[in-house]
């Protein structure tokens, strides 16, 4: 299950967080991403500090109740500049870096309609500059209603696979190869996230 953070904060509303992870267990729900985490890529001054300090509390709520995977907005709009580019480049690595510390993945959905990364091609080589295991890649079905499962699958059919998550992920390997990971749902279907 796919958790909309702004929701699961406003049911924790004056709530222990511990109230969340007995929501999932009465419904047995197992959380397998929590979404979606923005503007930590290029914001500067006030905004930054607190986009920062908002993430920190949401790495800490996902760590609470087990949600292995926080999913980050690629929301970079309008003209980039090398300091831009750079600061981009180094915010993915400290996000990257403090999910690693909490115990969370951290997976960057890239956004067509973005300045960068626009595509999986910019995003995988984001991701491989990167260099982290803990960061990896969301796949959002829904801007792209024209791909389909299989198609996709066949892209990627060169590269390793692994089951492990519960949405697409590539993720930088050991040996800089991506690894297209993917676990089934109950019905064995891929689980995509729709709006």
């Amino acid at each position: 299950m796919e958790v909309w953070l702004g929701h699961a904060e406003e049911y924790l509303d004056g709530k222990p967080t511990e109230a969340l992870r007995e929501l999932f267990l009465q419904n047995d729900c197992g959380p397998v991403a929590a979404t979606i985490q923005g503007g930590l890529l290029t914001s500067q001054v006030d905004a930054r500090r607190e986009n920062w300090a908002h993430f920190e509390k949401r790495l800490a709520l996902c760590s609470a109740v087990t949600i292995p995977t926080l999913i980050l907005a690629g929301d970079v709009h309008g003209p980039l500049g090398p300091e831009d580019l750079g600061r981009l480049s180094a915010s993915l690595v400290e996000s990257a870096k403090r999910a690693a510390d909490a115990g969370v993945r951290f997976a960057l959905e890239f956004d067509a309609r973005a300045s960068f990364p626009t595509n999986l091609q910019s995003a995988v080589a984001l991701i491989e500059d990167v260099g982290l295991p803990s960061l990896g890649i969301c796949l959002h079905w829904f801007p792209f209603p024209w791909v389909q499962a299989n198609s996709l699958i066949c892209t990627f059919s060169h590269r390793r696979w692994s089951h492990s998550f519960s949405y697409l992920m590539l993720q930088t390997s050991q040996e800089k190869w991506p690894v297209m990971q993917i676990e089934f749902c109950q019905q064995r279907g891929i689980h995509h996230r729709s709006n």
